[in-house]
């Protein structure tokens, strides 16, 4: 530049350019038509894309409309885009020629890509009335669909907008395996975001990549891993949440907790009973009562009765009131027969919290049973 003599330019457009004789495809000519003409022009080559069509013929055509694809993606006319996928899948489905089918798939992958599939994906809430179609799109591009709608979710701050990509990204074939694959990028939020997708769909395919994630170096995404394995209901996961009980991180350990909460058998309640006998976080013992209130299995209510009662022995330190009124209140949760001859024999206990609380939970475990 700082050999160039002058520091203007002049642009002289003629009014009717000549035409290269060698030019195989209009798509170059077509820079310089106004978006109008570019517009009117997409739905004559979807129809000629209707026709018995050469290899050679198909190439000009298909070169055409993947340049109109991006000239109306820059122009913000996504719909236009949609429609031209739409009919390059349709018309795709009936072709025999091998050779005329390698040039729509070549098309197909030349319009493969984020800055077209992501305007794609928001046309899912701005364009509800095509929303099959759209879904039909980003089903068909495969992984490339699905991330784009992962995006689209990340990114969006609507609720109700959030979940309509959720529940798109429910039914797409891939998700799983384009999630599984999320789970190795170095940003703890996308790792986030898919291990939660990944424990709502389940799946026995992303179990082990997701108990990977609990030797994680960010609490958070062994948060997330955990959350996502207490939603896929199997012996392997029940081990993986286990082995979070004894995390480094509280919050990891208070939705390990959670996860066992929510799985009714013997081996939660053991679980949760060991626990608490090595747990010195008071937030976490409080929520690891409450768990095993929730399991009320006989071992569950055992270690419940004994959390209840008061400290023995002359020289025995008093018991934390607060804990001891919180197993109380789980015993009520559990409501079996074990826990009501819990609550009986500490219905006259000394301590003055204790017995208003023993008091209440039965007023209101007998007025349920009644």
């Amino acid at each position: 530049l700082s050999e160039l003599a002058g520091n203007t330019v002049r642009v002289k457009r003629s009014a009717a350019p000549e035409r290269a004789p060698m030019r195989t495809s209009e798509a170059p000519a077509l820079a310089e038509a106004v978006p109008d003409e570019i517009q009117a022009r997409v739905p004559k080559l979807l129809t000629k894309l209707t026709e018995q069509l050469t290899p050679l013929e198909a190439h000009k055509v298909l070169d055409e409309l993947g340049f109109l694809a991006e000239q109306a993606t820059r122009e913000g006319r996504t719909p236009d885009v949609a429609a031209i996928f739409t009919a390059l899948f349709d018309r795709e489905g009936a072709i025999t020629d091998p050779e005329v089918r390698r040039v729509f798939l070549v098309t197909v992958r030349r319009l493969t890509k984020p800055t077209i599939l992501r305007p794609i994906a928001v046309l899912l809430v701005t364009h509800p009335a095509t929303a099959l179609r759209t879904e039909r799109i980003l089903e068909r591009v495969g992984q490339d669909g699905v991330d784009s709608v992962v995006d689209q979710f990340v990114c969006s701050r609507s609720l109700s907008d959030r979940r309509v990509y959720r529940e798109v990204l429910s039914r797409l074939t891939l998700a799983r395996e384009a999630l599984v694959q999320m789970l190795a990028d170095p940003r703890w939020y996308i790792m986030r975001q898919a291990a939660e997708f990944l424990g709502e769909m389940g799946g026995e395919v992303a179990e082990r990549p997701l108990a990977e994630l609990l030797r994680h170096d960010d609490e958070r995404v062994r948060r997330a891993a955990t959350r996502a394995l207490s939603r896929i209901e199997s012996a392997f996961t029940l081990d993986a949440v286990a082995r979070a009980v004894v995390d480094s991180s509280p919050s990891v350990r208070l939705e390990a907790v959670s996860g066992l909460a929510s799985r009714k058998g013997g081996r939660a309640g053991a679980m949760l009973a060991k626990a608490i006998d090595h747990e010195h976080e008071q937030e976490v013992q409080y929520a690891i009562l409450g768990a095993l209130g929730s399991v009320a299995t006989p071992e569950a209510v055992q270690k419940l009765s004994k959390a209840a009662e008061a400290a023995s022995g002359l020289f025995a330190s008093r018991k934390n009131i607060g804990l001891r009124v919180a197993a109380v209140y789980a015993l009520g949760d559990a409501c079996t027969p074990g826990a009501l001859a819990a609550l009986q024999v500490l219905a006259n206990d000394k301590d003055k919290d204790v017995k208003e609380a023993v008091a209440k939970t039965l007023l209101l475990w007998r007025g349920t049973a009644a």
